[in-house]
């Protein structure tokens, strides 16, 4: 049994890897987080034909909700984190990546927490 936590799952790179996931005969149970949309991208990935998987989406009820992530993370085999914002007009690569970076680190955090022994990619 195989449990991969997707985070970031709805964004450009989480919904086709999310889908790739959902198609991967060896991932037992998938597990969609994103601070938006998440319940949607899980319900749309419910309708993939001969999956025999345990999809599940996780949004939090606010910023400071860390219970719906933990929720996600928990039991996890496999964290991939594709989360993040895309770069917007008038932002330098350097506030690209302090934003981004602080998204990954309180991530990175929970899965510490809360999965010590996943993989993370």
């Amino acid at each position: 049994m195989v449990k991969v936590t997707v985070l970031g799952a709805a964004g450009g790179i989480g919904q086709p890897l999310s889908l790739l996931l959902r198609l991967n005969s060896k991932v037992t149970e998938l597990s969609l987080y994103d601070i938006v949309n998440a319940n949607g991208i899980s319900a749309d990935l419910s309708h993939v034909p001969n999956s025999n998987q345990e999809l599940n989406g996780y949004e939090p009820k606010d910023r400071q909700d860390v219970s719906q992530l933990q929720k996600a993370l928990r039991n996890s085999d496999i964290v991939i984190i594709p989360a993040g914002i895309p770069r917007k007009p008038g932002m330098t690569r350097d506030d690209l990546f302090k934003v981004n970076g602080g998204i990954v680190r309180g991530l990175v955090h929970q899965v510490g927490a809360t999965c010590p022994n996943a993989f993370v990619y």
